[in-house]
Parts: C-alpha cells; structure tokens; sequence
C-alpha cells in the first residue's frame, strides 16, 4: 500500500524527475494541469485527491483542492458526486468498487482543463487458506521461529500482480503490526518491490499459470505469547503495478549523475493515478 502523501508529492512534482539530475528549468514550459490520484480497493469506498502540479522553481508543495467537482462514473454510466473529506483532505463516493468492474474519475476546477482518468477491478481472489506453522526454526538468539504460508493460484490467461502484507496482532496491547515478509524464496525476493507500508509487490513473472506458495520465517512470540496473524493479498491491475514500480525507482534514483525517472500516470489532461485492486484477508492464528 502507497502512502497517501508520499503519492501526492510526488505526483504532483510536474516534470516527475529525480531531483538531483540537472535541469535546465528556463527551458521548460510550465503549464498548470490538475493532478487525480486514485487507488480503489474493494474493502473501502472509492477516494480522490486533487491537487495542482508545480513548477520546477517552486519549494513549498501543493495544497489539496477543496471546490473541485469530482464525480465518479460507473461501467452503466451512474454518475455520483464525491464530497470533500476535510479529516481525510479527499474526495469520497459512498460506493466500494466491484471486482471486474470498470470506474472513471472526472475532475474540474475553476480554469484548469479537465483531468479524468478510469481504470478496471481485477476479478475477486480465490485463494486457499493461508496457514501457519510454530517451531519450524530458530532465529539468531536461538528462539524458535515460525512459518506462515500462503498459495496464489495464478490465472496463465494475463500478467497478474501482486501486493502481500503480513501483520500480527498482539493481544497484549491490543494491535495490529506489519512485519517484514522475510522470504524462505531468494529468488522471489529479489524480484519483488517493497511499498511505504511494509509490504511488497510482485508479477507472476516466475511463476504465471502456477499455483504459487510463498513461505515467510515469522518472529518469536515474547514471553511464550502466541500471536494471530492477517495475510492480506490484492490482486492489482497492469496500472498499480505500473504505478507502484516507478515509485519504486524513483525512489532509489539518487546520485549526481541519476537519469531522470518519470513517476507512471494514465490522467487524461492532468497527472496522476486511476487504479484498482482487488483485496483479500485471512486471519490465522
């Protein structure tokens, strides 16, 4: 999962460069456009951000557009308003997103050109039930450790993507805790793109049309506590994936002599990002 304002900023950085490549800014027109960023999932109503783009010569980032009128378009061609969040600074419809379901954001205001952007729910995920396993070994202090499976069953019709969290909840405070996917596969490790959330993301690259089981190593439970754990897995479309993966190396562009890295956008007459997931949870234990 992308944080908000972390998508945001760099959205709405215009030119969408790594910052320390030089530019010549006198050499570029700034044209002010609206910029949409939309992530649906099917747990939570459908939100918008809108917000300007800026100027390669301006420090202090954009303030969210509270007047826009945003409107979410259905597949049927519903048409609903979304209303301005002012706790969450976002637009919101009173509508999650149905899998196999195709969405469109349109966004104006005042004399910017319109900016609209659509995007497609991958279907619902069916997948087997994840599973957990205690004492399967011992971490660097000697503590014994466990497993935690889980099985994609991955459609060899298409490129399919990937985004899986793994959280454990402690009954002694009564929360929920990302922990990091440590990986019993090398290789899928490395093929994998860590989001802001501490979770990862991956193509069915190496394993399309297979049924996929990814094994985790999970921590010593303090003080001989047991903990619950939540795998939580989202089918993606082509453009989250797109969209995480240029965040990704954007990221890690840094260095006097970085090629400039343009952050993937799919805004008709704007910048930003209309993209859908679809989302499934296990709690084991």
């Amino acid at each position: 999962m992308i944080s908000l304002k972390r998508a945001l900023i760099i959205a709405a950085m215009c030119s969408l460069y790594a910052c320390e490549s030089p530019l010549d800014s006198t050499a570029l027109t700034y044209k002010p456009r609206l910029v949409v960023n939309s992530l649906m999932t099917s747990d939570q109503v459908v939100w918008a951000t809108v917000n300007s783009n800026i100027s390669l010569v301006d420090t202090i980032g954009p303030a969210p557009i509270e007047n826009a009128t945003v409107q979410l378009v259905d597949q049927n061609g519903n048409v609903r308003s979304m209303a301005f969040n002012f706790g969450q600074g976002r637009y919101e419809a009173n509508v999650n997103p149905k899998p196999g379901e195709r969405y469109e954001i349109v966004a104006n205001y005042a004399n910017f050109p319109q900016a609209k952007g659509s995007t497609e729910v991958p279907p619902a995920l069916n997948l087997p039930p994840s599973t957990w396993v205690d004492n399967t070994g011992v971490d660097a202090d000697g503590f014994p450790t466990g497993t935690l499976s889980l099985k994609i069953v991955d459609s060899k019709q298409e490129r399919n993507y990937y985004e899986i969290t793994l959280y454990r909840y402690d009954d002694f405070i009564a929360q929920w805790f990302v922990i990091n996917p440590d990986f019993h596969d090398a290789e899928l490790a490395s093929q994998s793109i860590a989001t802001a959330n501490g979770g990862f993301v991956i193509s069915d690259a190496l394993f399309n049309g297979d049924v996929k089981t990814f094994n985790f190593h999970t921590p010593f439970a303090s003080k001989g506590q047991q903990y619950k754990y939540m795998v939580e897995v989202r089918s993606l479309n082509e453009s989250y994936f797109l969209y995480t993966q240029s965040l990704d190396q954007y990221t890690q562009a840094s260095g006097l002599f970085t090629e400039p890295v343009s952050v993937y956008t799919n805004i008709e007459g704007g910048l930003g990002i209309c993209a859908a997931a679809s989302v499934l949870k296990d709690t084991l234990r």
